[in-house]
Parts: C-alpha cells; sequence; structure tokens
C-alpha cells in the first residue's frame, strides 16, 4: 500500500529538486559571469600594459641619434636588433593573451564589447605603426653606419694622399748617376704603391655612389645626414697642414 503521505512527499522531492537545478544553474550562470569579469578585466590591465610598452619603444624608434662614430652608430644598430628581436617575441604573447581574449569576449556580446574591440584595434595600429617606425630606424642607422665608414675611410685615404704628395712633388732628382738611379727605383715602387691604392679610391667612389641612390630612395638629404655625425674632415686637414707647414707649404707654392 501507498504511504499516506506518498503524494506530500513526491511533491516536496519534485520541488527540492527543481530547486536546486534553479541552483547548479544560478552557479553555472555566475561562474561563467565571473570568469567572464576576470577575463574583461585582465584584458583591460594587459591592454594597458602593452599600450604603456609600445609607447616607451616608439619613443625609442623615433630617436634620430645615429652615433657620432662608427662604433658607436654600430652599437646602436646591436641596440635596435635586440628591440627588433624583442619585438618578434613579444607580439605573439599580445595576440594570444591580449587580442585573442579580447575577441572572445566581443563574440560573447561582453556589455562594454564597443571599447573593448577599439581598444583591439588601437593595439593593432600602434603595432603597425611600430614595426613601421623600426624598419625606417634600421635604415637610418644602416646607412649611417656606411656613412661613417665612408668618412673613416676617406680620411685615411686622404692622409695617405697626403702622405705620398711631398714624394712625388719632390725636386731631389739626385746629385749623380747612382742616386739618381736609387730614386728612380725608389719612385718606382711608389707608383706600383699608388697603382695598388687605385681600388681604394674606386671603392670609396662606388660607395659614395651607393650612398647617394640610397639617399635619395629613403629620402635622406646630406643635411640631415650629416647633423646627427661627427665628421671633422676639414678641421683634420687643417691639422695635418698645420703640424707640417714646412713641406705642405712647399708643396702648394710649386
Amino acid at each position: 500500500s501507498l504511504h499516506p503521505e506518498s503524494q506530500l512527499l513526491t511533491k516536496r522531492l519534485e520541488s527540492l529538486n527543481k530547486l536546486y537545478e534553479s541552483v547548479h544553474t544560478q552557479s553555472q550562470a555566475r561562474k561563467a559571469a565571473l570568469e567572464g569579469s576576470r577575463l574583461y578585466f585582465q584584458f583591460l590591465q594587459d591592454a594597458e600594459e602593452e599600450e604603456a610598452w609600445l609607447v616607451e619603444k616608439i619613443r625609442l624608434v623615433k630617436s634620430e641619434e645615429v652615433g657620432k662614430d662608427l662604433d658607436s652608430c654600430t652599437l646602436l644598430l646591436k641596440r635596435h636588433e635586440a628591440l627588433e628581436r624583442e619585438m618578434d617575441a613579444r607580439y605573439p604573447r599580445c595576440e594570444t593573451d591580449v587580442i585573442k581574449v579580447g575577441n572572445q569576449l566581443v563574440e560573447v556580446a561582453h556589455p562594454d564589447k564597443k571599447n573593448i574591440r577599439a581598444r583591439i584595434v588601437k593595439l593593432q595600429d600602434t603595432w603597425r605603426r611600430l614595426r613601421d617606425l623600426a624598419a625606417k630606424r634600421r635604415t637610418r642607422l644602416e646607412d649611417a653606419s656606411e656613412s661613417h665608414q665612408y668618412y673613416a675611410d676617406a680620411n685615411e685615404a686622404e692622409s695617405w694622399i697626403r702622405e705620398k704628395m711631398p714624394l712625388v712633388c719632390s725636386e731631389d732628382f739626385g746629385r749623380d748617376e747612382g742616386t739618381a738611379k736609387n730614386l728612380q727605383v725608389r719612385h718606382g715602387r711608389l707608383e706600383e704603391e699608388i697603382k695598388a691604392f687605385e681600388n681604394d679610391i674606386k671603392r670609396l667612389d662606388n660607395l659614395a655612389t651607393l650612398m647617394t641612390k640610397a639617399s635619395n630612395a629613403h629620402k635622406i638629404t646630406p643635411e640631415s645626414t650629416m647633423k646627427n655625425l661627427a665628421v671633422p674632415v676639414a678641421k683634420e686637414t687643417v691639422e695635418v697642414v698645420e703640424e707640417e707647414p714646412d713641406e705642405y707649404e712647399q708643396v702648394e707654392v710649386e
């Protein structure tokens, strides 16, 4: 026989089951909402940190400093290469930890999805700007490195030429056949040196041509390059003349 309160017990059980299902559903909904809230605030924090990092790196790559000489320029180029490696390593994490999370929040129709989408677009645009500026910075440093190398080699070539100039301008033709022959032998060796040095001059000419083409292609003016380069060519030339006035004064008169 049925328990006298069986119907009451059945209704009570049904009521408890419905109440449990409701609690369970509400619990799952709150769990999802809390997770969404956590992701949202995490997204905001990560996006803010990423934007701050980007602003700092953009400030660095906008620098026009190219170093006062070849060594300092090489150091700046190495630092820039380190930054490029950091950028290459960081962007995938930005895509996974920030942009992807933001897109997930937009897909589930987060109440702040409009702002989230705007932050994602801003991050992507800022990353593109950083890459563009970094590429221009690399070009500027590489061009400056070539310029530094050119001026260093050109100064060395000028010093070599000035060193040989008194020899080729000498009026010493010997006192007799023996001394004249010795001078002729020495001059022959000098001519061989001058002939060998011709390749260095041609290399400098070719480098100057390439630098001019690069400047035109990259829209770099000589003024913009020179203002960042320490190229004391004229000063060095004056100093050389002052150190050996007798020889060079004689050459200029001749």
